[in-house]
Formats: structure tokens, C-alpha cells, sequence
């Protein structure tokens, strides 16, 4: 691939990763994502590496939820749409960051499908709102990620 092209592509993914950076912070409800824009926005391959990552900035630790969506072609996933969220009412510590030990940054949840053939997954939804207080703010911020 000549250099031109290669710099069009990029270009591309970068606008997309950004577009979807500027969607989600524009439909936050939290200021540290709305106004802080603690957040960040990639593509994947369909190995889940990496391609493309918006300028943001979210640090990665247990206050972070991360989405991942995949992209279809047919009936073959493609790729995948990612997002990271810093949700500041995660955790056991309060306001600050002088965590003396991991159960204190945050709710360590495993991998698993919040949706599932668009449903929720109600029990996931569950751990979530009784680990948070109150839950609202971080709800409405998962629905701005998964939208």
C-alpha cells in the first residue's frame, strides 16, 4: 500500500474514533466524562487488537468500565467498536485516589455480555446499581457508551 493511501485509511479511523469520542462525552451524565472528558474511544480487528484510538484520556484501573461491540459483515464478526468510561462512583475509597488496596479502587467485574440479542443482562445490571451510589448518573453513562 502506497503511503497516500495509508495516510487516507488512517485518517479515516482516526475521524471515526474521534466522532465516536465527541458522541459519548456529548451524551454523558457525569461531568468528569462530559466535562472532563474522562473517556476514550478505539476500533479493534477481529482478533480484538487494537487499531485506531481516539486522543483522550482515561487511565486504565477498577473506576473504568470498558464496552466492546462487535462489528458484523454478514454473519462474521468483522471488527470491534470499543469505549472506556472513567465512572467515579465505583469503588469503596470515596473521592480521591489514595486507595490503599484493589477492593478499594472499584468493582472488579469479569468479562460478560451486558446485552445479549439486544436484551439486558439483567443480573449484570443488577451488581452494578447496588455497588454504585446513587446509580442514575453511572447508568445513564453506560447507556451514552453502549449507544
Amino acid at each position: 500500500m502506497d503511503g497516500v493511501k495509508l495516510q487516507v485509511l488512517w485518517s479515516n479511523l482516526i475521524g471515526i474514533v474521534s466522532e465516536q469520542a465527541c458522541a459519548l462525552q456529548r451524551n454523558a451524565f457525569s461531568p468528569i466524562v462530559r466535562e472532563a472528558g474522562d473517556l476514550s474511544n478505539a476500533l479493534f480487528d477481529e482478533q480484538a487488537h487494537m487499531v485506531a484510538q481516539a486522543v483522550t484520556g482515561t487511565l486504565g484501573h477498577f473506576f473504568d468500565i470498558t464496552l466492546l461491540s462487535p462489528i458484523f459483515r454478514g454473519d462474521r464478526i468483522i471488527a470491534y467498536a470499543g469505549s472506556t468510561i472513567h465512572h467515579s462512583d465505583i469503588g469503596g475509597y470515596g473521592i480521591g485516589s489514595g486507595a490503599r488496596d484493589i477492593h478499594e479502587e472499584g468493582l472488579g467485574i469479569l468479562t460478560m455480555k451486558l446485552y445479549e440479542a439486544g436484551r439486558p443482562n439483567e443480573t449484570l445490571f443488577q451488581i452494578i446499581r447496588r455497588n454504585v451510589p446513587p446509580p442514575e448518573a453511572l447508568m445513564g453513562d453506560l447507556g451514552a457508551q453502549v449507544s
